[in-house]
């Protein structure tokens, strides 16, 4: 939970009328309005996978969101999102990389030792 629901139950303190936003985390961002009150969906460590595949690939923020979402849903690299980035996904290794900064994001990968691992930076050359 989150915004003023968190202060209240942190602090042990009872709200003298109902929140009017709620604020969960979800699958997808969503926002909903009801009778004066809105739920607030937040997709769970976002802009930690986006921040990482910013380091990796370049592109715009759509193509960041279809991937990071397709990875999710899929747990792999699907044949549409392979069609969709050829150039991103037709190279094994690249594809790897990938998977990896998404699901350490999202806490989807099994604890083990090499989370430090050097990945060389083949982007960057010398003039």
């Amino acid at each position: 939970c989150a915004g003023y629901k968190w202060l209240s139950e942190a602090y042990e303190v009872a709200p003298v009328q109902p929140l009017r936003v709620r604020s969960v985390i979800g699958s997808a961002r969503s926002s909903a309005a009801s009778n004066g009150f809105t739920v607030e969906t937040y997709l769970l460590r976002y802009d930690t996978a986006r921040d990482s595949l910013k380091e990796i690939i370049e592109g715009r923020d759509e193509d960041y969101a279809t991937i990071i979402r397709s990875l999710v849903t899929n747990m792999t690299v699907s044949a549409k999102l392979r069609k969709t980035y050829p150039g991103v996904f037709s190279d094994d290794e690249l594809a790897k990389r990938i998977e990896r900064v998404v699901f350490k994001a999202f806490e989807l990968l099994p604890d083990d030792d090499d989370d430090d691992e050097v990945v060389p930076r083949l982007d960057v050359v010398p003039r």
